[in-house]
């Protein structure tokens, strides 16, 4: 019975996200790990990312009141994911980590903010190697921020 439930919720997310659930499992996964990088905004992109961990955080996300209030309900889901990501390095090498903490609320942010301005800048109709190129230099950026202020604090 909780399986047929949740095989529906996760047919339904898949497309809420704009997948076909009848598709060959390839052709998501194809979506979702190659053609996600050209989505325009990089909203978009984290909403295409991924759908089976996605779903689950959707979940999460209105777990935690994501429909009555999205902005924190979907930093808060950011920075678990950072949490859980820093936990993980965290039990294998046994040290002090908080870099990915730091870039998942960095691409919580970002996210938000890129969804708060798609209207003014209209990225669906710019070129879409040119979205591949924003969303990946965010995620570089963000990266890149996170870990020089993990070597400042735990060198």
């Amino acid at each position: 019975m909780f399986q047929e439930g949740f095989n529906q919720s996760y047919k339904n997310y898949l497309v809420l996200r704009g997948f076909d659930p009848s598709a060959n499992p390839l052709i998501i996964l194809k979506r979702a790990i190659i053609d996600s990088w050209l989505e325009p905004g990089f909203h978009n992109f984290w909403r295409v990312w991924n759908p089976g961990i996605g779903h689950l955080l959707y979940r999460l996300y209105l777990l935690m009141g994501g429909n009555h209030i999205r902005l924190i309900a979907a930093l808060l889901v950011f920075m678990f994911c950072g949490l859980i990501h820093d936990e993980i390095v965290m039990l294998i090498f046994r040290r002090p980590f908080c870099a990915f903490t730091v870039a998942f609320t960095l691409f919580g942010i970002l996210a938000l903010l890129n969804r708060s301005l798609e209207s003014i800048l209209n990225q669906k109709r710019w070129p879409r190697l040119l979205n591949a190129v924003i969303n990946i230099s965010f995620l570089a950026g963000s990266i890149y921020s996170a870990v020089q202020l993990q070597m400042y604090i735990f060198p």
